[in-house]
């Protein structure tokens, strides 16, 4: 059939199993091939397809947003590299690449392990902190973009830990464990117990 019809623009550059083939939540994976596929709405891509859109980065306001920019280029995006300790290992390979899908497979066939979770996990927080911006008109500070790519990542791997717990009957005892563990008891005399509580306010991005 290949003989028959040329079908090489078709052809997706890149091995896309290793997006599919990665341990995070499938909403991340989609994303993922979406920024492979060069499918994400950013105001480049949209200009191009006759979309009436200003240019500018929606984050610094002054570059043209495009993929590259989006997620290695922006100025704003040092504080979010410091953060997530990444910097160091994408920067030996910025000069090389020729562009951002080169670029980004090269970076899912070199990274492992907790590297690899780190970087696809934030560069997902990455588009949704764009996303907040432009559509709500709030700016995510880069530790807690940070933060909840890490928190987004580990509550999805514990509730995968449960599953195959309950498919192999365990289930019932880790919950009957962990609930003894998180029991509150009473201080002792004398002493003082102090409960905090935490809030997460989505309006003010913290």
């Amino acid at each position: 059939m290949e003989n028959l019809v040329d079908n090489s623009e078709l052809r997706a550059e890149g091995n896309l199993m290793n997006i599919w083939s990665l341990r995070v939540l499938q909403k991340v994976k989609v994303f993922l091939w979406r920024a492979a596929r060069g499918c994400l709405p950013t105001k480049h891509r949209l200009q191009t397809r006759s979309v009436h859109v200003c240019d500018r980065c929606v984050q610094c306001e002054s570059s043209y947003e495009n993929d590259w920019y989006v997620f290695f280029g922006c100025a704003k995006l040092e504080e979010v590299r410091s953060a997530a300790d990444l910097w160091h290992i994408i920067q030996d390979n910025l000069e090389t690449a020729d562009d951002f899908v080169a670029l980004f497979f090269k970076l899912l066939e070199s990274l492992h392990h907790q590297q690899l979770f780190d970087f696809v996990m934030t560069l997902w927080c990455i588009w949704k902190r764009r996303n907040n911006k432009l559509w709500n008109d709030v700016e995510t500070q880069p530790r807690i973009l940070v933060n909840m790519a890490h928190d987004v990542l580990f509550q999805w791997q514990q509730v995968r830990v449960h599953q195959r717990r309950r498919e192999h009957g365990e289930y019932h005892n880790s919950v009957m464990t962990d609930h003894r563990q998180k029991e509150w008891t009473k201080p002792v005399v004398g002493e003082v117990k102090c409960n905090v509580d935490a809030t997460i306010f989505k309006e003010q991005g913290c």
